[in-house]
């Protein structure tokens, strides 16, 4: 299977910087578990595999439960991956995947591991994580039908987890106003485009820059949703995230920016009241941002565009239902 691994060497200690290369240790970390044919799979970033709860204590409980479930998307990839590839996947582990191998037996069935991808393709399919769990918003069923084709995360997986990565570095440096996490960020945020370039085949580079350089903005202010973003600091001049008029999407096509939060609202509106109309609204939205996009960009086809306003729309419902979440700790 396709699965990116960290690079570890044998005395790897989480607790011990000088043990790791934090650059390197990001990934799938796969461990042998006790039984023959068990494994447990672990989402690891620069070298952790502790949640943002742990990191950011001063957050409302809400809010820290939704910061630490967002890394569930890295778990559900993972599951995805060994169930496809006919592995057995139990579910409801809170910092792992743990999956057992075809031909195997000792699952918690009792019974003998499926052993073809057929047979594992036939089994139970891995349930979707509700919004409030994951932090990432999932369109309602009835609005299903308007949302055709689907939005960027869909059709590449490793450039979404680059997307989070980067973004979280992006924070750290508003909120320690320390310049070193810059640089990561800019990298992770190149392979995000580069990622997202390759998949979709459509579109230059300095388009899917940025793109990138959009998208990582907006999940950012996901993990700001605790505090008041009023006096952040700015990039130095010439940095990737510097906040200049020739390389911000929003200054660029204000009105493609604004039809994307417009569609994040009614997104976040259906998932709260499970209004199918909202979410046509959104995806309508969705469209016409990427027809504005393209317009000022001259540059990718409609679809390309489409799915990328559908992704940064996502990306904004769930910042907006971690304000709601962290208005809520405050006020109990």
């Amino acid at each position: 299977m396709s699965l990116k691994l960290a690079l570890l060497r044998d005395e790897y200690d989480e607790t011990e910087p000088s043990t790791y290369d934090e650059n390197e240790a990001r990934g799938a970390w796969v461990v042998p578990a006790g039984q023959p044919g068990m494994v447990k799979i672990y989402a690891l970033l620069a070298g952790k595999h502790t949640r943002f709860a742990h990191r950011y204590p001063h957050l409302s409980k809400g809010a820290a439960h939704l910061q630490e479930a967002t890394w569930t998307v890295e778990k559900k990839i993972y599951a995805d991956r060994f169930h496809e590839a006919g592995w057995f996947v139990e579910q409801d582990h809170t910092l792992c995947v743990v999956a057992w191998a075809p031909g195997s037996t000792g699952a918690p069935t009792g019974t003998t591991v499926q052993t073809t991808k057929a047979a594992a393709e036939t089994g139970p399919p891995m349930p979707a994580a509700p919004a409030e769990a994951t932090g990432e918003p999932e369109p309602s069923q009835a609005g299903s039908s308007s949302l055709l084709g689907g939005s960027l995360r869909e059709h590449a997986y490793s450039g979404h987890i680059h997307i989070f990565e980067a973004a979280v570095r992006l924070e750290d440096f508003r909120r320690h106003r320390d310049r070193q996490y810059l640089a990561p960020a800019a990298h992770i945020a190149r392979h995000a485009a580069a990622t997202f370039h390759a998949r979709m085949g459509d579109g230059s580079e300095l388009t899917w820059d940025l793109v990138t350089r959009y998208l990582v903005d907006i999940r950012s202010h996901f993990y700001s949703a605790d505090r008041d973003r009023s006096f952040d600091p700015n990039p130095p001049a010439g940095d990737m995230f510097a906040r200049e008029p020739a390389t911000h999407l929003p200054d660029l096509c204000p009105e493609g920016h604004n039809a994307v939060m417009n569609a994040a609202r009614h997104l976040d509106y259906a998932a709260q009241k499970k209004d199918s109309a909202a979410a046509d609204w959104a995806d309508r939205q969705a469209w016409l941002a990427a027809d504005h996009f393209r317009d000022a960009l001259a540059n990718g086809s409609r679809k390309t565009w489409v799915m990328i306003c559908r992704y940064a729309a996502e990306l904004h419902t769930a910042t907006l239902a971690a304000r709601r979440e962290h208005r809520r700790g405050t006020s109990d």
